[in-house]
């Protein structure tokens, strides 16, 4: 049972309406393409039938040049009209047809468009809820790194017995012990900065959502 609130329910649920929009749109682009197959053929035997009534008139007055006599009458005979109306009623239908499927699929298309973005942004709205199991990672990192820098600070407040005469002097730290005590944000030149480099996994984090709403993120290393 999806959990509204939770984001990848939430993307879950996104995506089945997309890939079924998904699938409107491709049945609808089938019927479409056999309604322009049955239009391209309804168009060639309309041809046919002009054709077939352009030869005979054609042949009708040609037999009369060659024979003399009366101009004879070149009223389309009956079943060539038939043919011919039939022909036509059968484009006109076929071209209404077309229309409307045609206006089927763009509104299939615009719909699948719609979800496409509710897909994305539901998946946005996971990249969010990792970026804030990260955060609290981060604190919980944050308040253990200042805890052991008060441990090694609080060493140099001691004065120990040192020496000869065991005069108590303050405790100076190592070389190594200072270095660690400094806490400021390493540099990295302009074309190695690290966030570059997460922000290409986080990027490929959404898209992998997009495929599968189980996708886990790994950070780059």
């Amino acid at each position: 049972m999806l959990n509204k609130t939770q984001p990848r329910d939430l993307l879950r649920a996104a995506i089945a309406e997309r890939d079924e929009r998904q699938h409107r749109v491709e049945v609808a682009a089938a019927t479409l393409a056999r309604a322009n197959d049955l239009l391209r053929e309804g168009e060639a035997h309309l041809a046919g039938a002009e054709e077939a009534i352009a030869s005979h008139r054609a042949e009708t007055l040609t037999g009369r040049a060659s024979s003399g006599g009366e101009t004879p009458s070149v009223d389309v005979p009956e079943n060539f009209r038939r043919a011919r109306d039939d022909a036509s009623e059968n484009v006109t239908a076929a071209k209404s047809t077309f229309r409307t499927l045609s206006d089927d699929l763009d509104a299939a298309r615009a719909a699948l468009t719609d979800k496409e973005c509710g897909a994305r942004d539901a998946a946005s709205s996971v990249l969010f809820e990792e970026a804030g199991r990260i955060a609290v990672r981060l604190d919980a990192a944050k308040r253990e790194v200042w805890q052991l820098a008060y441990q090694l600070r609080g060493l140099t407040q001691l004065f120990l017995p040192s020496g000869t005469d065991q005069t108590p002097r303050p405790v100076r730290l190592s070389p190594q012990v200072l270095a660690a005590l400094e806490l400021g944000e390493p540099q990295h030149p302009p074309l190695m900065r690290p966030e570059a480099k997460q922000a290409g996994a986080w990027r490929a984090f959404h898209t992998a959502l997009l495929a599968d709403p189980e996708a886990k993120f790994g950070g780059a290393s």
